[in-house]
């Protein structure tokens, strides 16, 4: 509700929160390697969440 007037933040945090959630299990639970540049995707990924959000405000 609280970001209920800005849908494009919404979606776009959700998509990447679903493909760094998807990076994790796949660490935590099939016991796959990350590459470094999956590594720096990972955290790119993250930044931009923070970034968006914080813009949002």
């Amino acid at each position: 509700m609280a970001l209920a007037n800005q849908p494009s933040t919404v979606f776009t945090a959700m998509n990447m929160g679903v493909i760094m959630l998807g990076a994790l299990v796949g660490l935590a639970v099939f016991n796959e390697k990350l590459s470094t540049l999956n590594k720096v995707g990972l955290f790119l990924a993250l930044a931009a969440i923070v970034v968006i959000t914080y813009a949002s405000y």
